[in-house]
């Protein structure tokens, strides 16, 4: 039912035509992240401190995953009705030419001093870790991580700061 109404939100961002907000069908999504606020939470309560199990890790990954995409739907429609009303607001060409000169001659200002916002990434926010128990499957940025017991591995802090509160894990010097 929900993927109804992210596929209209994403047809009408894919879209040129301007279309009046969709309030159906971004109430309905705003409605199923709190569900699955509620379901995560659930997951998080029924865990407590014992191990946790691969498939209740495997939920919750894929719950996180869903509700992030719904939350990336919905921040992308919005941006683009404020691109269109902003478009609407410059409605003569020569504005509109004037924006475009104005937008290139920042970009060719910034340029020159060659900003990277890439960057590196802090060594500080990375630990190396060895693991006390099977801790399940941990969610580290753009990868799934299995902490089996007894091995080491180099994650973002961040991401394992519950099970170093817990015990399962700890931290190598």
């Amino acid at each position: 039912m929900n993927d109804t109404f992210c596929k209209t939100l994403l047809d009408e961002i894919c879209s040129t035509t301007f279309y009046t907000y969709n309030e159906e069908a971004v109430n309905k999504i705003q409605e199923h992240c709190k569900f699955i606020d509620s379901e995560i939470n659930n997951i998080k309560e029924s865990v407590g401190d014992g191990d946790i199990p691969e498939d209740v890790s495997i939920n919750y990954i894929m719950l996180t995953f869903y509700k992030t995409r719904c939350i990336r739907i919905l921040r992308t429609y919005h941006l683009k009705r404020i691109l269109q009303y902003q478009d609407l607001k410059f409605n003569t060409q020569r504005e509109k030419n004037t924006i475009r000169k104005i937008q290139k001659l920042e970009e060719d200002y910034l340029n020159r001093f060659n900003l990277n916002y890439a960057g590196s990434v802090p060594l500080l926010s990375y630990v190396k870790i060895v693991t006390e128990k099977d801790c399940g499957i941990v969610y580290d940025g753009e990868e799934m991580i299995e902490l089996k017991k007894g091995r080491i591995y180099f994650v973002r802090r961040k991401t394992i700061e519950h099970l170093l509160k817990g015990g399962y894990i700890k931290i190598m010097k």
